[in-house]
């Protein structure tokens, strides 16, 4: 009687810190972890390119979590476009590159967790590095309850960096993803690692 008292608790707890289960992730989120490049894969490149996906769908749930950064989804959604042109571009696999667009623009709209039911969450104020994303930031879906929140100020994260792993990806010697020197950041406010003479750096 006891243990199913503590497993009641928790899983209350667990509902009001997160708020996913009162609501489902995006759907995208489902689509990228699945996402597969098709067509013959001798090198193996489709499978590095696959599986990281799959670890960027992980990411963009850590940052819809409450105290992730306002411009973490964005972020990411930034690599997996870095990755999608390499598919469209290199690949010319240009239906697999329009679907992660669509994809990604979906996600930088997606609902961000907040402490208090009916709270707004703060919008990314940076510009992405791919100009498919602009203005899907300021579009987030906000949380329709009609709670305390509503009457609160939007909730600002209290940590500044993603609180994610960062990602790579490395395809026969070069970077894909990020690609900051094919792609550099547009806001001078923002982070995009770069190479300059052999070494990353922060502008």
């Amino acid at each position: 009687m006891k243990f199913y008292i503590i497993v009641v608790v928790l899983a209350l707890f667990y509902v009001v810190d997160a708020r996913f289960g009162q609501e489902e992730k995006p759907k995208e989120i489902k689509q990228l972890e699945k996402f597969k490049i098709p067509g013959k894969d001798e090198s193996g490149e489709l499978a590095d390119i696959n599986g990281f996906f799959g670890d960027m769908s992980g990411t963009i749930t850590d940052c819809l979590l409450v105290n992730a950064p306002p411009c973490c989804v964005q972020h990411q959604c930034d690599k997996v476009l870095d990755v999608a042109f390499y598919i469209g571009h290199t690949l010319h696999k240009k239906d697999s590159q329009n679907k992660l667009i669509k994809m990604c623009q979906n996600l930088v709209m997606a609902e961000k967790n907040t402490p208090n039911d009916g709270q707004e969450s703060t919008p990314c104020p940076f510009k992405p590095r791919h100009k498919q994303l602009d203005g899907f930031a300021k579009k987030i879906k906000q949380d329709p309850t009609d709670g305390p929140g509503k009457k609160m100020k939007p909730y600002k994260p209290l940590k500044k960096v993603d609180p994610v792993k960062n990602f790579k990806l490395n395809l026969h010697g070069k970077q894909i993803a990020p690609n900051c020197e094919d792609f550099p950041s547009r806001d001078s406010r923002d982070e995009c690692p770069i190479k300059l003479h052999d070494v990353i750096i922060l502008i």
